[in-house]
């Protein structure tokens, strides 16, 4: 059996890939997206800014004006970012047979944004949130490893201390401070701070690290008080975290969609 420790860069992984997704800033696509708060006489709309009334396209859908789409999104929104089949699905595509003792629950966390009027915005996770869904984590790995391990040798009059023992570890505590340290830069990577913009539907953000030939927004839509982040478009994905494009795709369908509700 094979009891090396397969998942510290393999949740290292999926660090890179959630900040990629929404906490990178992403970069403008050929039209040219209007600012989230665009100049008084709103030139890039055809239409004054004060005016709340759509453009009824031929199927009867009502399309705001740019600067009535972006004032609709300023302040502070909330979402709970479950991300249990996310990880279930990277621990099951490294490694099948240990993805039937590694099966997570309960890996969610609060999310916020905040879109300002002065076009700029954050986002970032609830870090004591985060720090107590990592912790349950670490102990659902703990249960599962245990399992693991014990079905993994049995037959062998050995115990789980040996095996961790003969693969260079002095405890299950300090296998798991191995396994949970791709999980360390987790939080930095889940924040983002830098420029927004919306157009025809699509929220653009710049965090200053963007390149404007890449092409990647968030498609979003506004309901009341309810936004809800539908997708996540990417130029590519091919060569993040060393895996390949057709499962990071997949992966992208797991996150989404993310729905925020409007904090008071």
């Amino acid at each position: 059996m094979n009891l090396s420790n397969r998942l510290p860069g393999l949740l290292l992984a999926v660090c890179l890939l959630a900040a990629v997704l929404l906490a990178a800033g992403c970069g403008e696509d050929d039209g040219d997206p209007v600012s989230s708060v665009p100049p008084s006489e709103s030139a890039q709309t055809g239409q004054s800014v004060s005016s709340d009334a759509g453009a009824a396209s031929s199927d009867g859908t009502v399309t705001l004006p740019l600067q009535s789409q972006a004032e609709k999104l300023f302040g502070e929104w909330e979402a709970t970012w479950e991300l249990s089949d996310f990880l279930n699905s990277v621990i099951s595509h490294s490694d099948a047979d240990l993805g039937n003792y590694l099966c997570v629950e309960g890996f969610a966390f609060p999310v916020r944004f905040a879109f300002r009027e002065d076009g700029t915005y954050d986002f970032s996770p609830d870090a004591d949130a985060l720090d107590s869904a990592l912790s349950s984590v670490r102990e659902q790995f703990r249960a599962g490893y245990t399992r693991y391990f014990l079905d993994s040798a049995e037959g062998y009059d050995i115990t789980v201390e040996d095996i961790l023992s003969s693969i260079g570890y002095r405890s299950m505590d300090e296998y798991l401070d191995d396994v949970m340290s791709g999980f360390d830069q987790l939080s930095g990577s889940l924040r983002s701070s830098g420029d927004w913009s919306v157009s025809d539907g699509k929220l653009y953000l710049h965090d200053g690290e963007s390149h404007t030939e890449d092409g990647r927004h968030a498609v979003y839509a506004l309901e009341n008080d309810a936004l809800t982040i539908r997708e996540w478009e990417v130029a590519s994905v091919e060569g993040i975290g060393g895996s390949d494009e057709e499962f990071l795709r997949e992966l992208y369908g797991k996150l989404f969609p993310l729905r925020f509700s409007r904090i008071a």
